[in-house]
């Protein structure tokens, strides 16, 4: 999404000048961090012998696996959770109303951006949360829960 040759790949994708990969790839990495991290949660419960839960709330499997977070880490899972249902999978959820889309926003600007103060005047910068790094140390902290009982 970052690469040096963003400007040809979406030429040679017949995507037009001015397409940008970083900003129309950012919305479908976070939908499937999103995925992923929930498949993984109900695969380790599967692992337990445990019936998982139809849901996609990613902090609901969290405590039905034990995990302790930190503030920090369930603000990132609710961010990912909603990235799936508003930011990839579907134009607008079914049952959206203008609070929800508020509140979405209001979770990803805290969860994306971190205040900076330059020459006494108030920005916003990228935070990194969702940085590849982090989100693949977030997933193999859940990974690592998976009981590997099945290849015995």
């Amino acid at each position: 999404m970052n690469a040096d040759n963003d400007a040809k790949v979406a030429q040679d994708l017949g995507l037009g000048h001015g397409f940008s990969m970083s900003i129309a790839c950012g919305s479908v990495y976070h939908m499937l961090c999103g995925q992923s991290l929930e498949v993984v949660m109900k695969a380790a419960l599967v692992s337990r012998d445990q019936s998982p839960p139809q849901t996609h709330s990613l902090n609901d499997l969290a405590d039905l696996l034990g995990v302790n977070r930190s503030k920090e880490e369930k603000r990132l899972l609710a961010f990912y959770e909603e990235s799936v249902w508003w930011a990839g999978r579907y134009p607008i959820p079914k049952k959206a109303n203008d609070k929800m889309i508020r509140d979405f926003w209001k979770l990803s600007s805290n969860v994306l951006t971190k205040p900076k103060k330059m020459d006494g005047l108030s920005f916003v910068e990228a935070s990194g949360a969702t940085d590849w790094g982090k989100y693949d140390s977030l997933w193999l902290k859940y990974a690592e829960l998976f009981d590997h009982k099945f290849g015995s």
